[in-house]
């Protein structure tokens, strides 16, 4: 009889076993922003992606979007959460910015529909929350 290979024993014992089954033991996907679940640093950087490329997002989701970063930014006592919430906020302030210079104003040009158009006179606009992170470290 021929010996099989030492990676065809392990496969054969780990199915034996019962451990070649995926279990799931992460947490629950909660089905969008602001669904209850919190905010990591994987999330921030998939907003930043989304400025990056233009994404659309819906208004309403914008404004949370805004508003739940900065408040992580000024509560969070890991100072690497607080830079990936910094750098998101500077990336919605940029886009903001060059958006701005190139249509002649965001409330005059065309309206855009991506995470960091947020409208400059609601109450979350990225560089009002900006100059409070700034100032609280």
């Amino acid at each position: 009889m021929k010996r099989l290979s030492r990676a065809k024993r392990r496969r054969r014992r780990h199915r034996q076993l019962g451990l070649s089954k995926a279990i799931a033991s992460g947490p629950q996907l909660s089905g969008g922003w602001g669904k209850g679940a919190p905010i990591c640093r994987s999330d921030l950087l998939l907003v930043r992606q989304a400025i990056r490329e233009g994404w659309q997002v819906p208004a309403e989701i914008r404004g949370l979007i805004a508003r739940n970063v900065s408040d992580l930014a000024l509560t969070t006592p890991s100072t690497r959460m607080f830079l990936a919430c910094f750098r998101t906020m500077v990336k919605m302030a940029a886009d903001n910015q060059r958006h701005d210079l190139e249509s002649g104003g965001c409330l005059h040009g065309t309206p855009r529909k991506t995470v960091a158009s947020v409208a400059k006179d609601s109450e979350c606009y990225p560089d009002d929350y900006l100059n409070e992170a700034q100032d609280a470290r």
